[in-house]
């Protein structure tokens, strides 16, 4: 019997040994990637290597460090395959969003660039950033549906499947998505920062700036919008199923770059208006302990870091998060408040969002919520084939750490600007 224990005891410790391999070594990877430095671990072992190679592809930053498993026979020819493919749909995205800016501002609609070719233009190698879709923020959001038909008339057509409030989705002759942008984020559950978006986007034709990227020249946002945006991006899926270790790539490249003074002014005015200092300050934190962040050229952003213990508990939900949550079916939401308040409120935020339109009339609410409670039910048993008790201990995990980010919490006497 103490030998079976004994033999449970080391298998414990060779799985947590396996396990921890590549959580350790891929954020050092990517730290020294995405400063163009060496990276100063010891040579993997094969089975080490794969692990770490598998779980760069699922957080989609394997183009980002493919380089490092060139040494790797069984690994080489994979890894130099996939750096072709992510550059070859990089360049094909930068001239469809090229071709849709330019269709679009023919006809007075004037469009700016988000994530995608505006975010890789950070990198030291932008190609190499991976990307699925083409972006567009409408400076003029009520002229979405002329934006859709000029796009129909160049051969495009729409999606039959609208998964957001914020953007129509069309698709290219080719079937690549192209989102057509109304807000810089889908409404959160907040009503004041939701019409504090709506207004920002008014102003965006204020902070627009041409900036040539990988030879081709698009609008995009200044500076200290796109460290905000790059920050809502985040929170939006941070709240529903989770975010991987790309976005904080993003993060982390492009705040040890040089942002000016004015920007990164704006960009303070920005995250206090909102209250999404704390979160802010989180993914800094994590960017700093696992990849290399040091702002040297921006020296305020890491003063103020939450300890390696917070932290750590956000780390892990990216780790398992993976690429925007699909690592788990379980994870859906993370709840603002614990207990049935937060259930409550959240089920109440989702009929929202599944009905827009419909909500403005508070008579139909009871039908819109039993509405809302039978799709989710038939999507968790048929789609995501889980149970309901499995989604809610998943979420009401992940809210734990709600109250340290404090989100939406203006400090006291903060005036918007």
């Amino acid at each position: 019997m103490a030998e079976k224990k004994a033999g449970r005891a080391k298998e414990k410790i060779r799985i947590k040994t396996k396990t921890i391999t590549a959580p350790r070594v891929l954020p050092e990877l990517l730290a020294s990637a995405l400063q163009g430095s060496l990276w100063a671990g010891e040579r993997l072992s094969r089975a080490a290597a794969e692990q770490v190679y598998q779980m760069a592809d699922r957080h989609a930053v394997l183009s980002l460090v493919a380089e490092r498993f060139f040494d790797y026979p069984q690994l080489e020819q994979r890894a130099r395959e996939v750096c072709r493919q992510t550059a070859l749909r990089s360049y094909r995205l930068l001239f469809l969003t090229k071709y849709v800016v330019a269709a679009l501002r023919e006809s007075g609609i004037g469009t700016v660039v988000l994530k995608g070719a505006s975010t890789a233009y950070y990198y030291r190698e932008p190609e190499l950033r991976k990307s699925g879709d083409v972006d567009l923020q409408l400076l003029d959001p009520s002229r979405i549906h002329d934006a859709e038909r000029v796009l129909l008339q160049k051969g495009f057509r729409t999606n039959t499947r609208q998964n957001a409030n914020h953007h129509l989705s069309m698709l290219s002759p080719d079937g690549i998505e192209v989102e057509l942008h109304s807000m810089l984020a889908e409404p959160f559950d907040n009503a004041e920062i939701n019409r504090y978006l709506v207004q920002l986007t008014g102003r965006l034709g204020q902070h627009i700036q041409e900036r040539e990227i990988m030879g081709v020249r698009l609008p995009v946002l200044s500076d200290g919008l796109q460290a905000f945006h790059l920050l809502i991006h985040m929170l939006q899926h941070f709240l529903r199923a989770g975010f991987g270790m790309k976005l904080l790539c993003d993060w982390a490249v492009f705040w040890n770059g040089a942002v000016d003074d004015e920007e990164c002014a704006l960009y303070r005015r920005l995250t206090a208006d909102t209250g999404l200092e704390n979160f802010s300050r989180m993914i800094t934190s994590v960017c700093v302990y696992h990849l290399g962040l040091q702002g040297r050229n921006n020296g305020w952003l890491c003063r103020r870091l939450f300890s390696k213990e917070d932290e750590e508990r956000f780390w892990w939900d990216i780790l398992e998060a993976e690429e925007f949550g699909r690592s788990d079916s379980k994870r859906m939401v993370v709840l603002r408040h614990r207990g049935l308040k937060g259930y409550i409120r959240e089920f109440h935020h989702q009929m929202h969002l599944n009905f827009p339109r419909a909500d403005k009339c508070f008579l139909l609410f009871p039908v819109l919520w039993v509405v809302t409670l039978v799709r989710f039910l038939r999507n968790n048993r048929r789609v995501r084939e889980v149970s309901l008790a499995q989604v809610l201990r998943t979420a009401d995990r992940r809210s734990r750490q709600m109250e340290l980010l404090g989100l939406f919490q203006k400090e006291q006497g903060h005036k918007q600007c």
